[in-house]
């Protein structure tokens, strides 16, 4: 029966971008309103020349819902986003209010970002920081820190102007051997001695399987050499640098 009734409006939505009568699309607009049908409305407003915006977009306000008034605004010519985008923020749904702020011209983008933040959600905070030139880098990456969500930590850490030793300090702290290791071979900046002693420790105090004990050992290998490679290279550079004030002639 909902199928059968489904299927009735649609077909009221297509008789009415087909009708040049006025009062016939006010007509089929009511009983669009009258189904409650979210999805109904939105396709109404963005389908039907000429239908009632206002009235339309009021009625998806009223029903709170974030990720339909996120879409009202979206795909709807000339609605009003300032009165969708209250309930977005209201709603705190990180998703949305990271989709709404990236996608919606004329977001209020300082007001979602300090609503990224709250949410305390870091791969969203990540997100955020990652795609808007003007964010606030430093307290999006204090958020996603303090969330201790030690992926979301690797993934910020490879951002431009990232706190490397901090965020790579919650992934020692979590003691986690995948990310200790990929933050140490990946992470330019990364202390690698910290992050290897993570590994190091493990073989010490926890029984493994041959294999896995193995690739430990082998990760181990690679950091280490990783290091040396990082000492001989500042070590080249410190005397190219000596080098070149060396030769520099000398001002009175």
């Amino acid at each position: 029966m909902e199928k059968i009734r489904e299927y009735q409006l649609l077909r009221l939505i297509d008789e009415a971008k087909e009708s040049k009568n006025d009062e016939f699309k006010r007509f089929y607009q009511n009983r669009i309103l009258e189904s409650g049908s979210l999805q109904l409305m939105l396709k109404f407003a963005k389908e039907v020349p000429n239908s009632d915006i206002e009235i339309l977009q009021q009625k998806i306000v009223d029903s709170h819902s974030p990720i339909w008034n996120y879409h009202f605004v979206k795909e709807v010519k000339k609605a009003d986003i300032k009165k969708s985008e209250e309930i977005v923020l209201e709603y705190g749904n990180p998703e949305i209010i990271y989709s709404f702020a990236k996608n919606i011209k004329g977001a209020d983008i300082k007001a979602h970002e300090k609503a990224i933040i709250k949410s305390g959600n870091a791969k969203y905070c990540r997100m955020f920081a990652q795609d808007f030139a003007n964010a606030d880098f430093n307290s999006l990456q204090q958020a996603v820190i303090e969330s201790q969500d030690v992926k979301e930590c690797f993934e910020f850490a490879k951002l431009p102007k990232a706190d490397v030793l901090s965020l790579g300090q919650v992934v020692i702290d979590s003691r986690d051997l995948y990310y200790n290791y990929i933050f140490a071979e990946t992470i330019y900046g990364a202390d690698i001695h910290d992050h290897k002693k993570i590994l190091e420790d493990a073989l010490q105090t926890q029984y493994f399987k041959e294999n896995k004990a193995k690739m430990i050992k082998e990760q181990i290998e690679e950091l280490d050499d990783k290091a040396i490679k990082l000492d001989a290279l500042v070590k080249r550079q410190n005397e190219k640098a000596i080098k070149i004030n060396l030769d520099k002639p000398q001002t009175l």
